[in-house]
């Protein structure tokens, strides 16, 4: 065979899928060293977005103070303190109120819960009471029914009037025997 049958019999077709498979090896091989550097993040440092402005003080903060502001500096900070005092008090008062709402939840559960068992053993003894009363009735039916069966004698049951009595069928004398066995057994003639 010359080198032109060896080519013929080649299966280019499984080459080409060979070929793309070792790409695709090659390809996940190679895919890390081909991707570039990992973006940088920022400084862990915090920086402002916009500038502060500055006080006429030269303090950081707004120029002008609001009414409120200037009165709790001139009083030392008691009104801010008082105020967070109100707010500590109405916090309580509220957490209070919600664990009462709570407590009384759980409080309706329960009575509902048990007003539902109560419920339920009142009808399981209705219930109970009722199978009672009809075993007991059933109890008292057998013996009366007994004792008027014992009372009624044993009498044949009287024939019907209407019903007319038929006579029993009329049996038919088997044939006469043949001295010839076949005919007895087979019915030959």
């Amino acid at each position: 065979m010359g080198p032109d049958g060896v080519w013929r019999r080649i299966r280019w077709d499984n080459v080409a899928r060979l070929a793309a498979l070792v790409a695709l090896v090659l390809l996940v091989v190679a895919w890390p060293r081909l991707s570039g550097r990992a973006p940088r993040l920022p400084p862990a440092t915090a920086t402002p977005v916009a500038p502060v402005p500055r006080s006429p003080s030269g303090g950081l903060g707004r120029g002008k103070r609001t009414a409120v502001e200037r009165r709790a500096e001139a009083n030392g900070g008691a009104s801010v303190e008082r105020r967070a005092a109100e707010e500590r008090a109405l916090a309580a008062q509220r957490a209070a109120a919600e664990r009462r709402a709570r407590l009384e939840r759980r409080a309706a559960k329960r009575r509902a819960r048990v007003e539902r068992r109560a419920a339920e053993e009142k009808q399981r003894a209705a219930e109970e009471r009722k199978a009672a009363a009809e075993r007991k009735a059933a109890a008292e039916r057998e013996p009366a029914a007994e004792r008027r069966a014992e009372a009624q004698p044993d009498a044949p049951a009287a024939p019907d009037a209407t019903r007319k009595s038929r006579p029993p069928p009329k049996r038919r004398a088997p044939p006469p025997r043949s001295n010839d066995p076949a005919v007895d057994e087979f019915g030959l003639p």
